[in-house]
């Protein structure tokens, strides 16, 4: 089994935040779930962007519905 140690490298040189910006994605995964305080019903999204930069970075968003959301 190996150490965490061993990424060390490739996680110091990783790009750790998707600025801020528009981008092409494509929905790899989504679901629906419930928020584990309240048990609200929500929808995780896994997203991949496919440009204009940050290419194959994979996001992953969660959208709570409430009332004020679904009008």
């Amino acid at each position: 089994m190996s150490e965490l140690s061993d990424f060390d490298d490739a996680y110091k040189d990783a790009e750790l935040n998707i600025p801020d910006g528009i981008y092409v994605v494509r929905v790899d995964k989504v679901r629906s779930t419930t928020t584990q305080r309240t048990g609200a019903p929500m929808i995780s999204w896994e997203l991949r962007i496919l440009g204009p930069t940050h290419e194959n970075q994979v996001l992953f968003k969660n959208s709570v519905i409430t009332e004020k959301s679904v009008r």
